[in-house]
């Protein structure tokens, strides 16, 4: 592979040459034409080279040194090429074929990890990242289509010629996790959200499915995806970009899929699992467990600590946690989530999903637990956060969030009968029955799938009242009030009474002006309590199998359900 290298000097030799002596970017049309020539030879070179063998050993030849002057002049080049009037004023901001077919060089080379490190050492991604930064015209906020397409590839092979170097790479592993601080601390992966939506997979060099594969590298660790929070510089871009202010118009649906999954997943991922306060919505926030103070500031959030033995109580200062342990000591226990080591993203995000959506869960558990008979140590949560295929939205980080809940023994096996539903293969069952027969009765067996494949888990958490949030107490108080009305079972669960006003929030269907005007409509007060109940229990999947024999009510229940769908719609 000696006349790669050999190849490859020539033609950093004469690029520099027909630079200096033309003035720079300033250049001939018959110099621009002798650079195309020169970068096509190479290319041609490789091309005829990597058919014999692979990319790193074709490119094996070169040396670092050579790597580094190559990197050296392309920053150099596109330095400059972002300050020039035609690049800042032209629409879609025009670049030579010879600056592209040096972009295309600098793609290549990049398979081997030598010419990744010098391409970091000489500021290329930083170069590149500013280049598409800099476009200032009012009719674009992109560049053209095929430097669009280069910072795709760009990432791309960076994130493969990474995970080559490294046998053990992962997202989540140290060496990938590095990678992609790089690649946001110089710009590029804002840049990358940026081109990549914002173009189809057509085009000169047609990234296409490359551009998936580097998102769903991202979403696979929590570090990565918390770049993509809202705040952050990836996580305001891609607020930006799914809005519609920053960007062309969105054309891949597929990517706009994985962005808004993503968007959603730093959410999750962002959110405590450790609280016991809730909001006007009836969500999560903390409080100090003796003084009651839940302030919204940010600053005040932080500082509180929690109780270092089961990490569920907080308090704002160590008198108010010294004052409280003669009343929290009877309920203070060694939390499995605490003492369990939480590393990879997909543990995180089922956990905060659970921890999220705990009320909408049991209540569907319930319903199945009423109608197929089953127990609820017996029942199954799938949560599902994987973009369909044709880049709709994840069904669980829709808004409300789409899960399913059923008996375990009715698991959907792989067949092609069911191409969208969460399936299992033979050997997924047995994975599945090893962890249902491990289970106890406070525990919630569920799984997730998510683009990097489905995690098994079993979910527990304890309630500062010394119930189980999945308990055989907390079902059958879910039973009480969603088919009886009665709330006492879940008073004794729920004390605070901030706690007990937004479940019932959460579990009740809004009481505004058009339900109570219709429930009037009834004659029957009796009958108006049922229709209320069991349109209340269909909005949670409820079907006539559950719901008591009530007559003529049912035209009525749906009357009720179908005002609130419509209010809802509106």
């Amino acid at each position: 592979m000696i006349d790669v290298a050999r190849s490859f000097t020539s033609t950093l030799k004469l690029a520099k040459d027909i630079e200096v002596n033309c003035n720079n970017l300033e250049l001939s049309s018959q110099a621009r034409k002798k650079l195309e020539d020169i970068y096509l030879k190479f290319l041609e070179v490789l091309e005829q080279k990597v058919k014999q063998a692979s990319l790193k050993i074709v490119l094996s030849s070169i040396s670092k040194a050579n790597f580094k002057d190559w990197y050296e002049y392309a920053t150099k080049i596109l330095r400059k090429l972002e300050t020039s009037s035609t690049w800042l004023k032209r629409y879609y901001n025009y670049i030579h074929e010879h600056d592209l077919l040096m972009l295309q060089i600098s793609i290549h080379i990049m398979g081997v990890f030598d010419a990744l490190q010098c391409a970091f050492d000489k500021d290329y991604f930083s170069a590149l990242a500013s280049l598409v930064a800099a476009c200032k015209d009012p009719h674009s906020k992109l560049p053209s289509p095929e430097v669009a397409e280069t910072v795709c590839w760009t990432v791309h092979m960076a994130i493969s010629t990474d995970s080559k170097h490294n046998p053990k790479y992962t997202p989540e592993s140290w060496s990938g996790n590095i990678l992609f601080k790089k690649l946001e601390s110089c710009g590029l992966l804002v840049q990358f959200v940026r081109c990549s939506v914002s173009y189809p997979a057509e085009g000169v060099l047609g990234f296409g499915e490359t551009v998936l594969k580097v998102y769903v590298s991202i979403i696979q660790h929590r570090a990565i995806v918390g770049m993509f929070q809202r705040g952050q510089p990836c996580g305001d871009t891609l607020i930006s970009v799914l809005n519609g202010t920053d960007g062309h118009e969105l054309k891949s649906k597929k990517v706009v899929g994985y962005l808004q999954t993503l968007s959603k997943m730093a959410e999750i991922v962002n959110d405590s699992i450790n609280t016991r306060a809730f909001d006007e919505k009836g969500y999560r926030r903390t409080l100090c467990r003796n003084c009651n103070k839940a302030k919204d500031d940010p600053n005040f959030q932080k500082s509180l600590k929690a109780c270092s033995r089961c990490k569920e109580a907080f308090y704002c200062s160590r008198e108010c946690q010294t004052m409280d342990w003669k009343v929290h000591r009877r309920h203070c226990k060694p939390s499995p989530l605490s003492t369990e080591k939480i590393s990879a993203l997909p543990k995180e995000i089922i956990t905060n999903f659970i921890s999220r959506n705990g009320p909408e869960i049991l209540a569907k558990l319930t319903i199945v637990c009423i109608e197929t008979g089953t127990k609820p140590c017996d029942i199954i949560v799938l949560v599902d956060i994987a973009p369909g295929k044709d880049g709709s939205m994840a069904p669980a980080l829709k808004e409300p969030p789409e899960f399913r809940i059923m008996p375990f023994h009715e698991l959907p096996r792989e067949n092609g009968t069911h191409k969208s539903d969460m399936c299992f293969s033979n050997e997924g069952i047995q994975q599945l029955k090893m962890h249902q027969s491990n289970r106890t009765s406070n525990q919630l067996l569920s799984v997730l799938n998510y683009p990097g494949g489905q995690l098994v888990s079993k979910y527990q958490a304890p309630l500062p009242s010394g119930y189980e949030m999945f308990g055989p107490e907390m079902v059958k108080g879910f039973i009480e009030f969603l088919y009886c009305g009665r709330f006492g079972g879940l008073a004794q669960i729920y004390l605070r009474h901030d706690e007990q006003i937004a479940i019932k929030h959460r579990l009740l269907l809004p009481m505004d002006h058009d339900i109570y005007a219709l429930m009037r409509t009834i004659p029957n007060q009796r009958m108006a309590s049922v229709a209320y109940i069991m349109a209340n229990l269909k909005r949670f999947g409820a079907t006539a199998k559950s719901t008591p024999k009530v007559g003529n009510a049912k035209e009525d229940v749906d009357r009720l359900f179908a005002t609130v769908t419509s209010t809802r719609s509106a």
